[in-house]
């Protein structure tokens, strides 16, 4: 499986600088007096890495003066992964990063989003052969990203003591959620859990797929109801036989059409045709008759409400005129004489002519500046009103006076028609030819209504073949969640039980009272002396074994977790110096004869000698308070 590694660890501003030395696998440790950097090394590698700090940020109440007031700074962390070297380059803070490898230089974006599908996450753990795969909650899904991963890698000093995973980022019901836990333990741990988790992404897809259609084919059949009902809900095949029928309808009339030119005589005689045409002659003046009543009486609602807009616009016209004239000449005052527009000394209670009057009587005939511009604003939307109002009057006139030309139009052939059969002509083949040809033109669009129909159906025979065949992905990809299910849950029953042993070593020998420590198989959280150890300090304990458990079984088992971990001052958390060398002392103890903790790296920042002493050598960098770990830049600036 895929490691990293990282090589060095540098920060660059205009103030300020740090460049670790060079990292090497196995065991590096940066030791420190508290305040002189250890947990900013931590912090740099890890924003380096994509991580929010957020005292790394000016919009928080705990800065890092040194960072945050530095200027063009950046953070650039040399990252190896299977012999291939990286140089990542992050600005604070910026939410992009760049990478410099060999024979490429690209830039990626830390967030994802709708523009951003491809982020740094996704190459980096690309690079360490880990899918990203997506969780389910609920209706909300959530794609595990290398951070999340990470919160089993790095042991930091912000998440409470008697948490295992480290808080992540962005905290929320979601990311901090069981099932995200178990997904991230799962997926470091379970080779078979990729597959899993992508089969249930799969699962969920389908559904969402089937949904959709679903919605579609409501929506379709929303739409098309009325058309559905007209044709009483046939199929397509129903419909083709209709449309053959009309078909043959209008094959015949044309046939019977020909035999009309043909023939002197006529089937039909003039008084049957005259009388049909009076009875449809006074059907259509009915109807010309209500259409223009119906327009009479509009027209007149319409030449009102149009005074009464008229009106509106003179009187805000007017409120115009008295505010813009205000602006130039102060009129809004009860002490402004009307005539001549300059002030009046008006003595109070006292009218400007002089009789008397209160002053509340006097003043209720002024408005104010902010009154004239409110009745400007009601008048103005007073005219939007009329203006719509008068627009749907408009609609119905046109539409009531093209009524009255088409009626009066057909009026006008029907008088003509007759005034030909008054004259007393036997045979009326002119008359009859325009009845077939109505009819003709009559089937032509119940044709066309039924071709549409025709298509319609088709669209929705293929929505419901579609949903069809959704149905059977659903069930397919359900079937193959289970199979995954089951074939991920035999693995993890080997890890858990791998875990298990090698956690109880490790703990029996880290508190002396440890009787038995193991993992759940629920949701993979330590159970020391079957859940009944209350001391506090074992806490610090219970978490480190637990990082180091998970390094362990990436040196001796193949699982994804990348054989790394940062470890940043674990003394700090409530243990005594004994009891933490102790503890460290059983780093020695992971991997096996033909895989050493070389295979990997642990990076620690600890206490001033607060290490066992055969770990000395292990030692990359010492800082204190005199010796901080970012450097103020000096500058020659010559003699």
């Amino acid at each position: 499986m895929s490691n990293l590694l990282v090589k060095q660890v540098k920060y660059f501003g205009e103030k300020y600088s740090y460049s670790s030395p060079i990292l090497t696998s196995g065991i590096n440790i940066l030791e420190g007096e508290n305040g002189a950097g250890k947990t900013t090394f931590s912090s740099l590698l890890y924003f380096g890495l994509g991580g929010n700090v957020k005292w790394f940020r000016e919009d928080t109440s705990e800065k890092h003066i040194e960072i945050t007031s530095d200027k063009s700074n950046y953070v650039e962390i040399t990252i190896i992964i299977d012999d291939h070297l990286y140089i990542v380059t992050r600005y604070i803070y910026k939410f992009e990063v760049n990478i410099v490898s060999p024979t490429d230089v690209i830039t990626l974006p830390i967030n994802r989003s709708i523009n951003n599908t491809f982020t740094f996450s996704d190459w980096l753990l690309g690079k360490l052969n880990i899918t990203v795969v997506e969780i389910y909650q609920g209706s909300e899904f959530y794609k595990l990203n290398f951070l999340d991963l990470f919160r089993l890698m790095y042991h930091d000093q912000i998440t409470p003591v008697d948490k295992i995973y480290k808080r992540p980022d962005n905290e929320n019901y979601m990311s901090d959620s069981g099932i995200i836990r178990k997904a991230i333990f799962e997926i470091l741990t379970g080779n078979s859990f990729e597959e899993y988790y992508n089969s249930i992404a799969n699962y969920r897809k389908a559904l969402d797929e089937q949904a959709t259609m679903k919605s579609l084919v409501q929506n379709f059949e929303y739409l098309n109801v009325d058309s559905s009902t007209l044709f009483e809900g046939k199929n397509s095949y129903n419909l083709n036989l209709d449309l053959n029928e009309l078909l043959s309808q209008i094959e015949k009339l044309e046939t019977y059409r020909e035999s009309i030119n043909d023939n002197v005589t006529s089937i039909k005689t003039s008084t049957e045709v005259l009388s049909q045409k009076r009875q449809k002659f006074s059907e259509y003046e009915e109807k010309v008759f209500g259409f223009k009543k119906d327009k009479s009486n509009i027209v007149l609602e319409y030449s009102k409400v149009k005074r009464v807009r008229e009106n509106v616009v003179l009187e805000v016209t007017h409120l115009k005129k008295i505010i813009i004239t205000n602006e130039n000449l102060n009129l809004f005052s009860p002490d402004t004489c009307p005539i001549c527009l300059k002030n009046a000394n008006r003595e109070p209670e006292r009218c400007i002519c002089g009789n008397e009057v209160t002053d509340e009587q006097y003043q209720k005939f002024f408005y104010t500046k902010e009154e004239y511009f409110n009745i400007l604003k009601s008048k103005q939307k007073n005219i939007e009103t009329l203006d719509i109002a008068l627009k749907g009057y408009e609609d119905d006139i046109k539409y009531l006076s093209d009524k009255i030309s088409l009626f009066e139009h057909k009026l006008e052939e029907i008088r003509g028609e007759i005034s030909q059969l008054t004259k007393g002509r036997r045979v009326i083949k002119n008359i009859e030819l325009k009845e077939v040809n109505d009819k003709i033109l009559e089937l032509e669009k119940k044709i066309s209504q039924i071709r549409q129909q025709i298509k319609i159906e088709l669209k929705r025979e293929e929505l419901e073949s579609k949903r069809t065949s959704f149905g059977v992905k659903v069930e397919d990809a359900k079937r193959i969640m289970d199979e995954k299910k089951i074939e991920a849950s035999k693995s993890m029953d080997d890890i858990v039980k791998s875990f298990s042993n090698k956690y109880l070593s490790l703990m029996s020998k880290a508190l002396h009272d440890c009787n038995s420590a193991r993992i759940s198989s629920d949701d993979y959280m330590p159970i020391i002396n079957g859940g009944t150890y209350k001391e506090a300090s074992s806490n610090v304990s219970k978490r480190l074994m637990y990082y180091l458990t998970l390094f362990h079984l990436s040196l001796v088992d193949k699982i994804k977790f990348p054989k790394f971990l940062l470890i940043d001052t674990p003394e700090n958390m409530g243990i005594d110096n004994d009891n933490f060398i102790s503890a460290m002392l059983l780093i020695n103890e992971l991997g096996d004869e033909r895989n050493s903790i070389n295979k990997g790296q642990i990076i620690v920042t600890t206490g001033l000698n607060k290490y066992p002493d055969q770990f000395k050598e292990y030692i990359f960098q010492t800082i204190d308070k005199k010796n901080k770990l970012l450097i103020k830049n000096a500058f020659d600036i010559g003699a």
